[in-house]
C-alpha cells in the first residue's frame, strides 16, 4: 500500500509517485485525492453538488470549471459516474465514486495484476494458464481508453507485461519436458501474432466456447497497424485457415453475419492433442453434471411408442424424429439448404400441466439415443432473483462448457420455462424490467444455441410471439380424452396388487373424471400410500374417488386447483 500512503502524505500532489501516471492537471489530481479520501471514509456514493460545496465552497456558476475537471477524470478512467451523461453540466446532479482502476493504481502502482510467478511447469496446461493470464492482461490494456491517452501508464503496463513474459520464458528454460504445443509452434513456423491467435482460441475453447469472432481476435492488436496484420492472418488464403491450423466454426451460417462476426476455432483433435497432451482420459458427462449446481442428467428408458397421447400428436413426434436424423441434415448441407451438417433444432412443448410434455421430451431423447441435461427453470430463476442476466447466461454458458469438455451435445431441456416465455407487457416496475431484461437475454441465447433445445411451458394464451418465432417446432399438448384417460389409469395402476373390481372396469369408471395424466399419476400414488397401511390392502373405486376429491379441492399442490368438476357416474 506504499502508493496509497504516498498519495496522501505529500502536501503537493505533483510530488507523489502516482501523479505522472494519472495524466491529468495538478488541480484535477487534488480533486481526485479528495474523492478517494471520502471513499476511504466510507462514502461509496459521492453527490457532486454537495462535494463541491463542502470542499471548494463552489455555488452556482462557480461549479463549472470543477465539472469540466470531473468529466475529464471520468474520461481518463479514474472516476465512475453512476448515471449516464453527455454534458459536463449534467454532472452537477449526479453521483460519482472512484473507479476500480484508480484503486488498483493506489494498491499496486498499476491497473493490471497477475498471479504469474517463477515455477516449474509440470504439464502443458500449467504453462498455458500463465500464457492465458498474460493474454488477458494484454487484452485489458488494449481495450482500456485510459491507456490510449496516457503514455506514462501505458508504458508502465507494457513494462509489467514484458516482465511477465520473461518470467514465463524463464520457467520454460527450467523445464525438462518439451510441451507439444511449443513444438507445434516451432514446427509450423508460427509468428508472434499467429501464436497469440492460437493461444486465445485455445483459452476460449478450454473455457467451453465453441470459438471466437474475428473482432475478439483482432483486439489482440495494440495499434491499428497490428489489428490489420491480425485481420490479414484470418483470411481464407492465410496460413492459419489454409493449413487447417484453425477453422471457421461449422455452427455459424456466415451469410447471416458480418465479416467481423465470423467465428474461428481450433479443430477438436488438434485442440485435445495440444492442450491436454495425448494421454487424456475421456471426460464423462455424468462427472461434469455432478459438479453442476443447476443441471440434472436424464437417461430416458422408454421411447415414443410408450407415451399415451392422441394419434395425431404421436404421429407428429415420429415426423420430428425423422427430421432430427443426422443423415437428413447431411443431405440438406449437400443440397446447400444448410451451411453445416449439425442438428440445430429448438422445440417448444406447451399445454396444460400434467399433459405429458416432459415425458414426451424424455421419450424423444430415448429414440434419438441421446442423454438430456435437464433444468427446472422455475427453481434457478427464483433461486437467483435479482441477477437475471447472469441467471440466463449461466444456463447456456454452463451447457457449452460441459458439452465442450465431454465432446458431445446432449439435449438441453428447459422445463417449466414459463417466466422466460410469457408476453412482455408493462416494464414500468423494477420486477417487470428484470423479467424483460431476462427475456431479452434468453432470446439472444436461443438464437445462438447450436444443438437440440426443448422448452416446456404450461402457458398457451400468453406465449410471447417473439419467442414463438424462434422455435422450429411448436407442439400443443391437450388434456386427454376419455379413451386416453382409460389407458393412463391402467398404465399407472400398481402392479401385483389386489383390486375389488377388474382394473379395466375400474379404469373406465375413473376415466369419467376430466383429469390430466399428471393428476392421475399423483392420485394413484397417494392412494397407494393410503392402502399400503391397511391389514388387507385391496384397492376399491371409493379409495380412488376420495383422492380425486382431494385433488379437485386443491389439497395437493397448494391452493391451486388442478382438477375439474365431473359428472357423477351412475
Amino acid at each position: 500500500m506504499d502508493f496509497l500512503i504516498d498519495f496522501f502524505i505529500h502536501d503537493e500532489v505533483e510530488q507523489t509517485a502516482l501523479f505522472p501516471l494519472l495524466n491529468c492537471s495538478k488541480h484535477e489530481a487534488s480533486l481526485l485525492r479528495e474523492i478517494v479520501f471520502l471513499y476511504f471514509k466510507g462514502e461509496n456514493e459521492i453527490e457532486v453538488a454537495s462535494f463541491l460545496e463542502n470542499f471548494y465552497f463552489a455555488h452556482g456558476f462557480e461549479v463549472l470549471p470543477y465539472l469540466r475537471e470531473i468529466k475529464h477524470l471520468i474520461h481518463l478512467g479514474w472516476i465512475r459516474c453512476m448515471d449516464k451523461f453527455e454534458s459536463a453540466l449534467e454532472l452537477r446532479n449526479t453521483i460519482i465514486t472512484p473507479h476500480v482502476n484508480v484503486l488498483k493504481l493506489l494498491e499496486e502502482g498499476r491497473i493490471i495484476t497477475s498471479t504469474i510467478t517463477e515455477k516449474t511447469y509440470h504439464n502443458s496446461l500449467e504453462y498455458l494458464q500463465d500464457e492465458w493470464n498474460r493474454l488477458n492482461l494484454m487484452l485489458q490494456c488494449n481495450k482500456s481508453p485510459a491507456l490510449a491517452i496516457n503514455t506514462h501508464l501505458s508504458r508502465s503496463c507494457n513494462h509489467y507485461i514484458d516482465t511477465l513474459t520473461n518470467i514465463i520464458h524463464k520457467n520454460l528454460t527450467k523445464n525438462n519436458n518439451k510441451f507439444k504445443i511449443l513444438e507445434y509452434f516451432n514446427k509450423n513456423n508460427f509468428n508472434q501474432y499467429e501464436k497469440l491467435i492460437f493461444l486465445l482460441l485455445a483459452q476460449a475453447q478450454y473455457n467451453g466456447a465453441f470459438g471466437l469472432p474475428m473482432k475478439d481476435l483482432i483486439a489482440l492488436g495494440k495499434s491499428e497497424e497490428e489489428k490489420i496484420v491480425i485481420q490479414n492472418l484470418l483470411t481464407n488464403k492465410a496460413k492459419l485457415l489454409k493449413g487447417g491450423f484453425i477453422a471457421l466454426t461449422e455452427s455459424e451460417s456466415y451469410m447471416d453475419f458480418s465479416f467481423m462476426e465470423q467465428e474461428f476455432c481450433i479443430p477438436s483433435h488438434v485442440f485435445n492433442s495440444l492442450v491436454f497432451e495425448k494421454n487424456m482420459q475421456k471426460v464423462k458427462l455424468e462427472d461434469e453434471v455432478e459438479r453442476s449446481e443447476i443441471f440434472d442428467i436424464i437417461k430416458p428408458k422408454k421411447g415414443l411408442d410408450s407415451i399415451i397421447v392422441n394419434n395425431s400428436l404421436k404421429e407428429r413426434f415420429h415426423i420430428l424424429l425423422q427430421h432430427l436424423n443426422p443423415q437428413v441434415h447431411k443431405r440438406l448441407k449437400l443440397w446447400g439448404i444448410k451451411e453445416n451438417a449439425g442438428i440445430d433444432s429448438k422445440i417448444l412443448l406447451y399445454g396444460d400441466s400434467g399433459t405429458g410434455k416432459t415425458t414426451s421430451a424424455y421419450a424423444l431423447a430415448k429414440d434419438l439415443k441421446q442423454k438430456i441435461l435437464s433444468l427446472d427453470c422455475s427453481k434457478i430463476l427464483s433461486m437467483y432473483v435479482g441477477e437475471s442476466e447472469k441467471n440466463v447466461r449461466r444456463i447456456f454458458d454452463e451447457y457449452k462448457t460441459i458439452a465442450s469438455r465431454v465432446q458431445e451435445k446432449p439435449i438441453l431441456l428447459l422445463d417449466e420455462a414459463d417466466q422466460l416465455l410469457t408476453t412482455r407487457n408493462d416494464i414500468a416496475s423494477s420486477a417487470s424490467r428484470m423479467y424483460h431484461q431476462m427475456q431479452n437475454i434468453f432470446l439472444e441465447q436461443i438464437e445462438k444455441f447450436h444443438g437440440i433445445l426443448i422448452a416446456t411451458t404450461n402457458l398457451i394464451d400468453s406465449l410471447d410471439s417473439a419467442f414463438s418465432r424462434r422455435f422450429h417446432y411448436k407442439i400443443l399438448f391437450e388434456r386427454p380424452n376419455f379413451d386416453l384417460r382409460v389407458k393412463i389409469w391402467n398404465l399407472h395402476f400398481p402392479k401385483n396388487a389386489d383390486f375389488a373390481d377388474s382394473q379395466d372396469n375400474l379404469a373406465k369408471k375413473l376415466a369419467v373424471f376430466e383429469l390430466s395424466g399428471g393428476q392421475i399419476k399423483l392420485i394413484i400414488e397417494n392412494t397407494c400410500y393410503k392402502i399400503a397401511t391397511r391389514k388387507k390392502p385391496i384397492f376399491s373405486y371409493e379409495d380412488f374417488i376420495e383422492e380425486i376429491h382431494k385433488e379437485q379441492e386443491g389439497e395437493f399442490g397448494g391452493n391451486k386447483r388442478m382438477g375439474f368438476h365431473h359428472v357423477v357416474a351412475n
